[in-house]
């Protein structure tokens, strides 16, 4: 009877050991040797300006939208003296909303003081100041990022109104859903839609109008075509808040509270699936320790794993609390010839 015991338990503890070991073993496989990171902090927003990606990390940095290998980005040397937290485009201009930092004598820390929203006509011209907001006034920049330039808008809302920017005009916007809680919008058939949520996108490749646009609010996805007249109801992804959108040919990529998540849709862009981190070795790099603000697959044209995708790292609490990494914080890049995540 003990040799029986003994031989289920050696069998038990075996096939543990072992089901342990190609867990560990697939890990090891999926990494890498990781790159210094040369784009670390915060990151808010990525866009698309002429044939640029441009993002900010308190500064401004910028690079050529196919130029995708490690090293490429330039630190814009014109970038405004405050903190810039935000960045946006349209077909002929970059925006930039940056903020001041005051003392808070009584709680002992910094906090948010004035605003200054900005913009510039080429990537490597001077700064213009459009505007600037008080402290006690709540300010949010966002464009509609789409490949086509001619199809690129920018906005800003300043308190509870909504404004379309050119250059240094601001014009009051209160069409399509524009209001007080207004977060993010997306192009479709000529018409730019509002909606009160981070993450939005659209199908639009660089030689094709968009037949989609779509906002994840939480974690359920809505979408519509230019013949409907709402939205659809949502599609439950199955995963933490979404925070951004992304899309690919064969995938949606998502930024989100636990991650850098996926999810399939159908050749019309249809949501068709729940998320995954089932892509290349987003598991163990962009993994569910991190939060991801802000992503970019570059050529929506192209198959997940044929694109240039960029993904930002954050963590709240400390990292011996969730197993981030300090040094992770800051931009992440996939590139199809590479076929790995890394940090940029």
């Amino acid at each position: 009877m003990k040799k029986i015991l003994i031989s289920a338990l050696a069998a038990t503890l075996f096939f543990t050991l072992t089901g342990c070991q190609e867990e560990i073993f697939h890990e090891i496989r999926d990494e890498i040797e990781l790159e210094d990171s040369t784009i670390g902090g915060d990151i808010n927003s990525i866009v698309r300006y002429g044939d640029y990606l441009v993002l900010e990390n308190g500064d401004i940095y910028y690079k050529n939208s196919t130029a995708n290998y490690y090293g490429a980005w330039s630190k814009d040397v014109n970038s405004p003296n405050d903190y810039t937290y935000k960045v946006a485009a349209d077909e002929n201009y970059l925006y930039a909303l940056g903020a001041d930092f005051e003392e808070d004598t009584d709680e002992g820390e910094n906090v948010i003081g004035k605003k200054t929203l900005y913009c510039k006509n080429s990537i490597s011209g001077a700064w213009t100041t459009v505007c600037t907001i008080a402290s006690s006034t709540s300010a949010t920049l966002f464009c509609t990022n789409t490949p086509q330039p001619a199809n690129r808008k920018a906005y800003i809302r300043i308190g509870s109104s909504v404004y379309a920017l050119s250059g240094t005009t601001t014009t009051a916007e209160t069409s399509n859903g524009a209001g007080s809680s207004t977060l993010g919008c997306a192009f479709l058939a000529g018409t730019v839609y509002f909606v009160n949520y981070l993450a939005t996108g659209s199908n639009e490749t660089a030689s094709t109008e968009a037949t989609y646009i779509y906002y994840v609010s939480g974690d359920n996805l809505y979408y519509r075509s230019s013949s409907s007249s709402d939205w659809s109801s949502g599609y439950d992804l199955n995963c933490d808040t979404v925070k951004s959108l992304s899309y690919t040919s064969d995938y949606f990529v998502l930024g989100t509270t636990s991650g850098l998540l996926v999810a399939p849709h159908t050749s019309a862009g249809i949501p068709s699936g729940a998320s995954t981190d089932d892509f290349a070795n987003v598991s163990s790099t962009l993994s569910s320790y991190y939060i991801v603000d802000s992503v970019l697959a570059v050529n929506p044209s192209l198959s997940l794993s044929d694109n240039a995708v960029y993904g930002s790292a954050t963590y709240s609490g400390s990292s011996s609390s969730t197993s981030a990494v300090f040094d992770n914080i800051g931009l992440w890049a996939y590139y199809a010839s590479r076929g790995k995540w890394n940090r940029e």
